[in-house]
């Protein structure tokens, strides 16, 4: 299981949650406590929301964690072959709440 670091986090951290079913409550209880730090989270959505139009596995229960923690969430990709509009509604069909 991940362990946190005895720091506060920097931007060059990453941190993952376990399967709810594998995560202990004190794991939790410090990605909690880290979270309260940050106040916002850019997710890169090709590889890392869904692959092709197949959402990945935990996707839906890490936006929710963030949506309980009060985050923000903003999607950004590097891929310019679509408009925003474009990305919002392929989100949109994978059940991801997302907007312009």
């Amino acid at each position: 299981m991940p362990t946190m670091p005895n720091r506060p986090f920097a931007p060059r951290d990453i941190f993952c949650l376990p399967p709810s079913a594998s995560a202990s409550e004190a794991y939790l209880q410090a990605v909690r406590g880290q979270m309260r730090k940050v106040k916002g989270i850019l997710l890169d959505m090709d590889g890392v929301l869904y692959r092709g139009n197949e959402i990945l596995a935990g996707v839906r229960e890490i936006l929710a964690f963030f949506r309980e923690a009060g985050r923000d969430v903003l999607y950004v990709t590097n891929n310019a072959t679509r408009t925003p509009a474009m990305f919002v509604d392929k989100l949109q069909g994978m059940g991801i709440a997302a907007r312009e």
